[in-house]
């Protein structure tokens, strides 16, 4: 039984573990969508490590996720994802004096409105006019 104690601490306390690149950097919590992720950050390079559990993920369910958080702790737009669902190393476009900035770097969605919809005679595709603020 103490055994199992032993391997189940150093198991929880390998969640959040950094790779060596990273050593000396800390990391950001950031949640999205209910995964929370220790972001950090180096030059043109972060890392996202899953720290939330999720039943079964795959790269492809979690890049999303992860690449808004890099971009939500970093303020820099990413390029490159690469890694598996618990760590993803995000290849980023901005230099380091970039990151400082991040709360005025993040990039904002514009908020649009249809206002037309235009179908051809005789064709099944359909055209939407917007405005966008």
């Amino acid at each position: 039984m103490r055994l199992f104690f032993v391997f189940m601490v150093l198991t929880c306390a390998a969640c959040d573990t950094r790779s060596p690149y990273f050593k000396d950097v800390p990391a950001r919590r950031i949640v999205v969508n209910d995964l929370e992720f220790a972001v950090r950050h180096k030059g043109r390079l972060a890392e996202a490590v899953r720290v939330s559990s999720q039943w079964m993920p795959n790269l492809q369910s979690v890049a999303p996720f992860a690449e808004t958080a890099i971009r939500e702790a970093t303020g820099c737009d990413v390029l490159e994802l690469r890694g598996d669902a618990s760590f993803v190393l995000g290849i980023l476009s901005c230099d380091e004096n970039r990151s400082s900035q991040r709360a005025s770097n993040l990039r904002r969605t514009p908020s649009c409105e249809v206002v037309d919809v235009f179908v051809p005679a005789g064709s099944t595709t359909g055209y939407l006019e917007a405005e966008c603020d």
